[in-house]
């Protein structure tokens, strides 16, 4: 110890450190040194002691559409992209997604169909709108995917909430793109407004403006009504001449008229106030019910349906919707129905509109029909080619001089020459030709000449001529199967062919119609039911007019089979031929009744039927499901509940047993609790032949009236030979085994309690009910004493005194009473001697009946027949 004290008291570890600090100060680096070594040793390795993140960073998201595609994917939500196309195209169509969602996983085909079908003219643009680092997801809170919207260069974004398939989003676009229709003539717009049944027209005069006033707005809120009811949207027209204008109750320029079918015309109240949501507000305040309304319920709890058939009778067609297509004959023949029914007699205006229906549903069918056969050809390779007239000059300087003289023939001068080189084709002059082929005599009419000009084969002339006519047809010179009712015409004062916005037309054409076929055959929204008397106008003699002769309104709807098929099946309806026989249902709140067209359907079915349904001839339709879980009895015959549908309910209930049935819904979840109960019941009754257990979904099986049930599950028990007498079993009593059972027991008939005694009793069973007999002897016997007792004290007291009525009525009434206990005494006596000798053994059901009394028994038989 006194080693280690060095001098002045010391220690060696002191005197180490103090060097160490001696040195250190006499090289100041060091320090300096030794501190940025600690420094870079907690810079690259001091993250280690700290814990880690538990939050993985997102993934860069992956795009959800091809590279090589009509849809330009901003997968990242960035949409810078998106806003400089808006200052490039006049139209976009927007899918906002969340590449987790499953809805829109299942709308990439369908806009991508879409896309493809209108490349060129719609641009498509989706954005990843999920990405937490995207712009899209910054900006925009959206509660659902997928959302689509419309944006257009001049105006805001139209949100589309129609049917995620391809066919509805360019019809949307469609009528984005083509909201208005230039009326020329009183039968168009007559024809206008059978075809839409309500639309919107306004006079604007443009040879006094090229913008005149209102009719911006008036072409916006065009736009605007399609936003709010894609399916059936308000059509809006145009009306330029002042005499049209006159007869459509429109005196001035940019006034505006709201035309109803119903034979009622409304004028725009604000004239000097004309905005687009003015315009769209008025229209849908006094817009009236349609003859045929389509019902497109978005969502699987859609209250749209509901609400409809709450307001009164109605009339519903699941179809398979072609919104493509105006020859559907489903439609022209439902719509051509709803418009006779509300026809009151001598409303010549409403004969008008279902005449003008039936015939525009005539002229459409014809049309497709050709347009058919002509893709046919088409495909075949027989194209027509439109270098047949490339450039035309007509001889006829003056057309209104040629009407005047009626001998005289207009020709058109033809150039034709083959080659890549339009441009080239209308090189010759006009004047020189005219002279040259107007000196030479008029051909005959309708006749074609050709003539070559030189020796170039490529190159020649032909001269065409016809009578001259005010609408003359350019179409009459084409290749078949072209026709008039296919391509437009061309009148002496509209285009004519030698217009190159005509040439580009004429040769995209036959593209353009077969692509648009195609596309519909794709999306199986084709017209291809085919309805014979959809153009006959031979109904039953009261069906025009019933609804004004009996005041009974009645509401026609269609739905499309193809979107809405849920409904149809909780109705009951098999909608898998819907596209070739469409299904027909009638509903009555009121009476509580629903029916359904069990013809094929056709014009004269279908009105026969509105007329029986409105007469409450027709009996109520009752919904039936088969289960899957249907199993023959005999297999498991300890557990055996028969799984019933509508048309096995009624035999079940009927048969010569008790019958015992659970009602419940494949939703309720207190149902599969109680079935677990219920299965424990039928087992406890399984030895008994005169008892069966059943269940039923009530939600996809309708029961008669009176068996119908307000709330699931119900168990109601049906006595045999007395289904009238029906029982359920007491809400307010918890559905326990012991419960049910007894429930059961109180209601069953005599067969099915000795078979249960017989079988349930075991030895103990017998020892307590030995003990019980006893007892109950007992107790009888003293009963029996006290009664004979009593009697015996009236019997002398009526020999001391003078018999009155009173006594001898009870004494009547006592010896009675000694009798049935005396009855009950023997029985319960046979009882106990039949116990004593099975000596705790299991019971024997024949022996038990013998033994128990013939009296009771009768009794309880004659109860229950």
């Amino acid at each position: 110890m006194a080693d280690e004290i060095l001098a002045h008291g010391i220690t060696r570890e002191v005197h180490r450190q103090n060097a160490v600090l001696r040195v250190m100060a006499k090289h100041p680096e060091l320090c300096f040194i030794l501190l940025s070594v600690f420094v870079t040793f907690l810079t690259n390795y001091g993250s280690s002691f700290k814990s880690k993140p538990l939050v993985i960073p997102a993934r860069m998201p992956e795009p959800l559409f091809p590279a090589v595609s009509s849809v330009l994917d901003l997968y990242l939500g960035d949409l810078r992209p998106l806003v400089e196309m808006l200052h490039q195209e006049d139209l976009i169509f927007v899918m906002y997604y969340a590449p987790w969602c499953a809805k829109s996983n299942t709308a990439v085909s369908q806009f991508l169909r879409a896309a493809q079908y209108l490349d060129g003219q719609v641009k498509f643009v989706a954005v990843n709108c999920w990405y937490p680092e995207g712009m899209c997801r910054k900006q925009y809170k959206f509660l659902l995917y997928p959302v689509f919207f419309a944006y257009h260069r001049d105006n805001d974004g139209y949100r589309y909430m129609g049917i995620e398939r391809a066919e509805f989003m360019v019809k949307f676009l469609e009528d984005l793109v083509y909201p208005l229709t230039l009326l020329t003539s009183a039968d168009q717009v007559k024809d206008f407004l059978t075809e839409h049944d309500t639309v919107v027209v306004g006079h604007f005069d443009f040879n006094d403006s090229p913008h005149p006033p209102g009719f911006k707005q008036f072409y916006y809120a065009s736009m605007r009504v399609v936003e709010h009811d894609p399916f059936q949207p308000v059509k809006f027209g145009v009306v330029t001449d002042y005499t049209l204008a006159l007869y459509c109750h429109m005196k001035q320029s940019s006034d505006i008229v709201f035309l109803r079918i119903n034979n009622s015309t409304l004028k725009y109240p604000l004239p000097n106030n004309i905005t687009s949501t003015n315009l769209v507000r008025w229209i849908f305040s006094t817009r009236h019910q349609l003859p045929v309304r389509w019902l497109v319920p978005l969502g699987m709890k859609s209250l749209m349906l509901s609400q409809e058939i709450n307001k009164g009778p109605a009339v519903i067609m699941f179809h398979r919707a072609s919104p493509l297509s105006s020859a559907s004959q489903t439609v022209a023949v439902f719509k051509d129905l709803a418009l006779r029914y509300n026809q009151c007699p001598g409303d010549k205006m409403a004969a008008d509109f279902s005449r003008r229906w039936l015939t525009r549903s005539i002229y459409n069918i014809i049309k497709h029909a050709k347009i058919l056969n002509f893709c046919k050809e088409y495909k075949k390779g027989r194209l027509f080619h439109t270098d047949t007239f490339r450039c035309c000059i007509s001889t006829c300087h003056n057309c209104s001089h040629c009407l005047r003289e009626s001998k005289l023939n207009v020709c058109e001068i033809c150039q034709f020459r083959s080659g890549p080189q339009r441009s080239s084709v209308c090189s010759f002059e006009k004047s020189n030709v005219v002279d040259n082929y107007s000196v030479q005599p008029p051909l005959p009419s309708n006749s074609c000449q050709n003539s070559i000009a030189s020796y170039d084969v490529s190159s020649y002339t032909s001269v065409c001529c016809k009578w001259c006519n005010k609408n003359v047809s350019y179409t009459e010179f084409l290749t078949p199967p072209f026709s008039s009712t296919i391509i437009p015409s061309w009148g002496s004062e509209g285009r004519r062919p030698t217009d190159r916005y005509v040439i580009e037309s004429l040769e995209n054409l036959p593209r353009k119609l077969c692509g648009r076929l195609t596309f519909q055959k794709s999306q199986q929204a084709y017209p291809s039911a085919i309805i014979p008397d959809f153009a006959s106008t031979s109904l039953p003699w009261e069906f025009t007019g019933h609804g004004c002769r009996v005041n009974q309104t009645l509401s026609f709807f269609t739905l499309d089979s193809q979107n809405h098929w849920m409904i149809a099946k909780s109705l009951g309806l098999d909608v898998s031929q819907a596209h070739l026989s469409p299904v027909v249902v009638g509903f009555d709140k009121e009476n509580e009744k629903q029916v359904i067209l069990q013809e094929k359907f056709s014009k004269k079915t279908t009105a026969s039927f509105v007329l029986n349904f409105t007469k409450g001839f027709l009996p109520r339709h009752l919904r039936t499901v088969s289960s899957d879980r249907q199993e023959a009895c005999g297999s498991t015959p300890s557990l055996c509940v028969t799984e019933l549908t509508t048309d096995t309910f009624q035999a079940a209930v009927s048969q010569p047993k008790d019958v015992v049935i659970l009602v419940y819904a494949g939703w309720c979840g207190f149902c599969l609790a109680v079935s677990h109960t219920f299965l424990h019941l039928a087992h406890y009754f399984h030895t008994s032949p005169n008892i069966t257990f059943a269940r039923i979904n009530g939600e996809t099986n309708d029961l008669p009236w009176e068996f119908s049930m307000e709330s699931y599950p119900t168990i109601i028990f049906f006595p045999a030979y007395r289904e009238a007498d029906s029982v359920a079993f007491p809400d307010n009593i918890e559905p326990s085994l012991p419960n049910l059972i007894r429930f059961v027991l109180q209601h069953a008939t005599f067969t099915t309690r000795l078979h249960l005694a017989a079988d349930v009793c075991s030895a103990t069973c017998v020892q307590e009910n030995l003990e019980l007999c006893r007892h109950t002897l007992q107790a009888l016997r003293s009963k029996s004493q006290r009664l004979r007792t009593h009697l015996s004290a009236l019997h002398s007291n009526q020999t001391r005194s003078k018999p009155s009525h009173y006594h001898a009525a009870v004494m009547k009434i006592l010896r009675k009473r000694v009798e049935d206990i005396q009855s009950e005494i023997s029985e319960v006596k046979n009882l106990k001697d039949f116990l004593e000798k099975s000596r705790g053994r299991r019971l024997d059901r024949k022996t038990v009946e013998k033994v128990l009394s013939e009296k009771m028994r009768r009794k309880d038989l004659s109860v229950g027949r």
